[in-house]
């Protein structure tokens, strides 16, 4: 059972501990403990996700959360002002910056709640395609974003200090959240599949 909702300044401390476990979890296997070590420390730090959140022009948060516990299970950041890699080819483009679902989550319908939520806010701001980076060796990110439609385009290049990864693929897809709208962004709670199946 979970929920959608917008992240809040509160939520910086939890959401760093959990965006370092799942970095961790996605990266480390394939960059080394050393740099994903120095990348959490210096961009998933609570100070730096706080001040994120509270620039709502520049980042959108999305989080989901245990619907009992309110314990933050995964969550999605927009990225509104990064311009678009040059491969990207769709139209009025937003990159979907950091995606990520903690173990407890995972076969639950929180990646497809969280991913369709991501877009609900990105066509409220009049994007058209959403865009990200992955690496084909993070197998399970990898096949999530081919079954959701994401089509791979061109290289990324990240360097760090002790070499660098040249296999990071853009993907990118049109969105699909619905017309697009000024209202407010989404707040709301969302059942999961278990609870409509209980409602029915």
């Amino acid at each position: 059972m979970f929920a959608l909702r917008v992240a809040v300044p509160s939520d910086a401390e939890e959401l760093s501990r959990l965006a370092t476990e799942t970095f961790h979890d996605g990266w480390a296997s394939i960059i080394g403990e050393e740099f994903a070590n120095a990348y959490a420390a210096e961009h998933l730090r609570s100070e730096r996700l706080g001040a994120e959140i509270e620039e709502g022009d520049t980042h959108h948060f999305a989080l989901a959360t245990n619907a009992e516990t309110g314990a933050i299970i995964g969550y999605g950041k927009l990225g509104l002002k990064r311009p678009a890699h040059e491969s990207v080819l769709g139209p009025r483009p937003v990159v979907l910056q950091r995606f990520y679902v903690a173990a407890a989550g995972r076969g639950t319908g929180v990646a497809d709640a969280l991913l369709s939520a991501c877009e609900q806010e990105a066509t409220r701001l009049l994007f058209a395609t959403l865009w990200l980076e992955c690496d084909p060796r993070n197998e399970r990110a990898w096949r999530f974003y081919e079954r959701r439609g994401f089509i791979a385009r061109g290289v990324s290049i990240y360097h760090y200090p002790n070499g660098f990864n040249d296999k990071i693929r853009i993907m990118e897809r049109p969105i699909t959240g619905g017309e697009r709208t000024t209202s407010a962004p989404f707040a709301y709670p969302h059942k999961s599949p278990q609870d409509q199946n209980k409602a029915s």
